[in-house]
């Protein structure tokens, strides 16, 4: 350092010429010793790199096709922007970000990059931008699921939809969260989506508030299938409703009537929380459905939409939280239909009720009630055993019955009983019962499950799959 200092000082301005000459020699010697110093340790440095490329990391050994297999099962749903910041998750940015045999593999799978979740923020929304630009290239000609969550307003969605046109032909699923009212780049999209088959749209709006914008870049995407609108209606978004077979839809019920009349080769329905006010028009419409195999019905307590619906086709339906009037629609809606039902699924219902729309199905082979009956604290499955155990024109064909999430107690010796005769095959026009399940609640309720299955022993023997068990939130566990 002392020696730096030395040659760092400038030379007097009336220095000698010899002085200079010094000056100079001796730089020309630190020169040299630096650069002989410089040598030993690159030969140093060569030893040791050497030494560490010799190492046959096991995990480096692999075939890239098995390290890629391997990064197929790592990437899970990859995000940008959540829950903060610029976070990509489990995805491939941190694995290309280990060396570059991994980074070459990365690059090359192009599924890697083909779906990705996306949380903007306003005040990133131009870095964001420039992200999309870098990672939707790396795609290639695979088909691209892209989502973007939190709601977009409208110089957000314009700006950010934009920017990434120019992939829209990749897009094969778009989930998109809108505020009303907005603008939309339709020009930028229209006509450039030969691949989207899939697309969700959730609007939220004011019931009555203007979008101010129709959209109708999707309106030619002719391989679009399946459609989920959540707040949506005709006055914002045109489609090309005719192709649609599977639809899901949260509206007001005159949007989803005329909706579904423009909808004739849907075969797969689900219908949340449809809600009715003053000014629909009552006079909007039958719909016949007649390709329709699978009808999700929710939270549409009083079951009035099913007033329109004729669906002759008709094989899986399943039905929640109905109120009085609602089995009285279902069965209308049956007779009208003259279907044959397969399968019934009930969820968050009494008892009385789900034994009525049970009674509307006696073709239905598998029946599964989902029994959440906090709102009848003095609810019981009696009724339902009974009309099993002694009623031939009851569920005459079913083959599989469920009860899960149960919260009351069971009786155990009518169940058996009842099971016992559905399982022998011996009641005239009754089919033999070949599968039963039955869970509870929470492995915290005072339920002797042990002593249900040694009431049910026999039945096991007989033949019968019997599973009893406790459902934990969200995931059921059999034991």
């Amino acid at each position: 350092m002392a020696q730096d200092a030395q040659f760092s000082t400038p030379l007097p301005s009336g220095a000698s010429n010899s002085d200079r000459r010094a000056r100079l020699k001796a730089l020309d010697e630190e020169m040299d010793a630096l650069e002989s110093r410089f040598r030993r340790l690159d030969a140093q440095r060569q030893i040791v790199a050497q030494a560490l490329d010799s190492i046959r990391y096991p995990v480096l050994t692999l075939p890239p096709e098995v390290t890629a297999h391997i990064f197929s099962y790592y990437v899970d749903n990859p995000h940008i922007g959540y829950p903060g910041g610029d976070d990509p998750g489990d995805g491939p940015l941190p694995l290309a970000s280990v060396c570059r045999s991994w980074r070459n593999i990365c690059l090359s799978l192009h599924s890697l990059w083909s779906s990705l979740r996306v949380y903007p923020l306003d005040h990133s929304q131009s870095h964001l931008i420039r992200l999309l630009q870098c990672w939707l290239p790396r795609a290639g000609n695979h088909p691209v699921d892209l989502a973007i969550f939190r709601p977009l307003t409208s110089a957000s969605a314009f700006d950010l939809l934009s920017s990434i046109s120019q992939f829209s032909p990749q897009w094969r699923t778009l989930r998109l969260t809108l505020l009303a009212p907005w603008s939309f780049p339709n020009e930028r999209l229209q006509g450039r989506l030969p691949r989207l088959s899939k697309l969700i749209i959730n609007v939220l709006a004011d019931r009555g508030v203007d979008p101010g914008w129709t959209i109708t870049a999707f309106s030619d995407a002719p391989s679009l299938r399946e459609v989920r609108l959540y707040g949506a209606s005709l006055r914002c978004i045109t489609l090309p409703w005719i192709q649609l077979t599977h639809l899901e839809c949260k509206m007001e019920s005159s949007d989803c009537v005329r909706i579904l009349q423009r909808t004739p080769q849907l075969e797969v329905l689900n219908v949340l929380n449809v809600y009715f006010d003053n000014d629909s028009d009552p006079n909007t419409g039958a719909v016949a459905l007649t390709h329709l195999h699978t009808l999700k019905f929710e939270y549409d307590r009083s079951g009035e939409i099913l007033d329109f619906l004729t669906l002759p086709a008709l094989k899986t339906i399943e039905l929640s939280a109905l109120y009085p009037g609602g089995p009285e629609r279902f069965s209308a809606l049956g007779l009208r239909s003259m279907w044959s039902l397969q399968s019934i699924h009930l969820m968050g219902m009494a008892s009385k009720i789900s034994n009525l729309c049970l009674r509307s199905a006696p073709s239905a082979e598998e029946v599964e009630i989902r029994h959440t009956s906090f709102e009848w604290p003095e609810d019981t499955l009696d009724e339902l055993v009974e009309l099993l155990h002694h009623d031939n024109a009851f569920l005459p064909v079913l083959r599989t019955m469920t009860l899960s999430h149960c919260t009351m107690q069971i009786s155990v010796e009518p169940l058996a009983h009842m099971l016992l005769s559905r399982c022998h095959g011996g009641r005239p026009g009754v089919a033999r019962l070949e599968s039963f399940r039955l869970s509870f609640w929470h492995a915290e309720m005072d339920i002797n499950v042990e002593e249900i299955k040694t009431g049910l022993r026999p039945l096991m023997d007989a033949g019968m799959e019997v599973e009893i068990g406790f459902n934990y939130p969200y995931r059921p566990e059999y034991q």
